[in-house]
């Protein structure tokens, strides 16, 4: 979970690379060229934590390693020793970061998940632990290190909010007694002067000053609608001295000028521009017009099938069949460099789905699109660990008549005991699977990840869409529709629940924290004319 390279290299010394693991070991490997009769490059495994580690460190004379864990302590262990000697406890929460005062091998800060900095020194007296090691208290704490100021927090929803942790520390270049942090809430870094005098009458110090901070957040300077966190911070060397790099949760790399931490716009950089390798899983109903859709915003797709579609694809469509077997899947994902894969699988058979995304995490896919273009089908927690996205209708418009049963009778057949006056959100499927090659292939990748698109054509009741085809109602106890035998649950359902959300095309009316509407992201689809249910009915 976290690598550093033992700073003697730079100046000819032996080159140790250290890497942190999930399971609470340190590996030092040797990193030197390797000798033919070698089997692997030379390696110390140390056991160091007991749970993950989320950030490990090499001191200035590279005598020292800090290890920061979720067990709430940072442990300090001497490599010639291989044996942890000192136990930094303060912290309430994990602790994410950890940096060494490039001044003095002695002094480090710590930043955790509970929004502190603590500031240790490791010649001052300690307590002993049953393990041999020595406790250290921290000499200064920063409480709170990237909360809101109380003015700010007083304008905000009364609803509590988890502690702002703290991602990433460094001491800039420039001056000896500062510290830079970053915080997962925004893109603003902070710089802390460390020479805080006593307060009188006591030998405990005061708490760091925030003697600046960005002035702009750069995560919101692309259009993104809420700031984003930085996750890491390096400094900059060479030619980019002056300069300190901040990596941000919105894929984007930040610059900062480090004197005055001001965000440099014209220096950013974005992970990736928009998709152009996508792999489509099944050529079914919902599968093939997606196909079709990505092919004409000039998109290489690779289509992934048990069984060799039972329709014509577009030319330069190319298909692989994996019948039953993952690995199958994997090797075409990696052979064909695939960036986003687009599952349009039965939602009775979800396990199969949830094993199609694993293999396409491993095959370093970058975006991963579940089944879920109607109402969603659940089953995606395996998905958590890589970027998703969806983008989901209440029903399409071309089952309309298997919702209704007129292809039994040519009536608008509804149940009993409903009265059908609840409006439901229609969407074409050609108008989803539009949608779908439309913001995959032209919006920023950044705006796609975590999120679920709500379109829809027209709204209608089930009573609406009888005076749209002109048509009668009869009243029945079980809707006529074989070919849907679940048409009778749906009407149930939506008279129950309506449709989820009211339309709003609006992205400026959507206030902070209101759950997406219906219709919300159609506007995303730029001078579209969505189809209504009286044009796809009567084709």
């Amino acid at each position: 979970m976290g690598l550093t390279m033992r700073p003697g290299a730079k100046n000819g010394g032996i080159p140790i690379l250290a890497i942190a693991t999930e399971q609470g070991t340190a590996h030092l490997i040797n990193t030197s060229k390797r000798r033919d009769w070698d089997p692997e490059q030379p390696r110390t495994t140390l056991q160091v934590h007991q749970n993950g580690i989320f950030d490990i460190k090499w001191n200035s004379d590279d005598t020292l390693l800090a290890t920061c864990s979720g067990d709430q302590s940072t442990h300090i262990t001497c490599v010639t020793g291989e044996k942890v000697i000192y136990a930094l406890r303060a912290h309430k929460s994990t602790v994410k970061c950890a940096a060494w005062d490039p001044t003095n091998a002695k002094l480090l800060s710590t930043g955790g998940r509970d929004g502190t900095i603590c500031l240790w020194d490791l010649r001052v007296a300690g307590t002993n632990d049953e393990d041999g090691s020595t406790i250290l208290k921290p000499v200064m704490t920063i409480p709170g290190a990237h909360e809101e100021s109380m003015s700010k927090a007083r304008r905000r929803s009364k609803k509590a909010s988890a502690s702002r942790s703290v991602t990433s520390i460094l001491y800039p270049e420039i001056g000896t007694y500062g510290l830079v942090s970053s915080g997962s809430s925004d893109g603003v870094i902070k710089h802390w002067d460390l020479r805080s005098p006593a307060r009188k009458g006591s030998v405990k110090p005061k708490s760091p000053t925030n003697l600046y901070s960005s002035i702009d957040d750069p995560t919101t300077l692309h259009s993104s609608r809420r700031p984003r966190g930085i996750i890491k911070l390096t400094p900059g060397i060479g030619a980019s001295s002056g300069l300190i790099f901040g990596l941000g949760a919105d894929s984007r790399v930040h610059v900062y000028d480090v004197l005055s931490l001001n965000p440099l716009p014209q220096w950013n950089y974005m992970q990736s521009s928009q998709y152009s390798s996508f792999a489509v899983v099944g050529a079914g109903y919902v599968g093939l017009p997606i196909i079709k859709a990505l092919v004409q915003q000039k998109a290489s797709v690779l289509v992934l099938t048990r069984s060799p579609p039972k329709s014509d694809l577009p030319e330069g469509v190319q298909v692989v069949q994996f019948r039953h077997t993952i690995a199958s899947i994997a090797w075409a994902l990696q052979q064909h460099c695939i960036e986003v894969v687009i599952s349009t699988i039965d939602a009775d058979d979800l396990p199969f789905q949830n094993s199609v995304a694993e293999v396409s995490k491993g095959a370093g896919v970058k975006l991963f699109l579940p089944s879920d273009f109607g109402m969603p089908i659940g089953g995606q927690d395996s998905f958590i660990a890589m970027d998703k996205s969806a983008s989901q209708t209440d029903f399409f418009m071309e089952l309309i008549p298997d919702l209704i049963g007129s292809r039994s009778n040519g009536k608008v057949n509804l149940l009993e005991n409903i009265r059908g006056e609840t409006p439901i959100s229609f969407t074409s499927i050609d108008d989803v699977a539009g949608f779908v090659a439309y913001v995959l292939t032209k919006l920023d990748p950044v705006r796609l990840v975590y999120t679920s698109f709500k379109v829809e054509g027209q709204r209608a009741s089930i009573v609406d869409i009888a005076s749209i085809l002109g048509t009668s109602i009869e009243q029945v106890s079980e809707v006529p529709s074989p070919q849907f035998p679940l048409a009778s649950f749906f009407q149930e359902y939506f008279e129950t629940t309506g449709s989820r959300r009211t339309i709003d095309r609006d992205p400026a009316q959507d206030k902070e924290g209101k759950e997406e509407k219906e219709g919300s992201s159609n506007y995303l689809w730029e001078n579209h004319r969505w189809k209504i249910i009286r044009e796809v009915l009567s084709r």
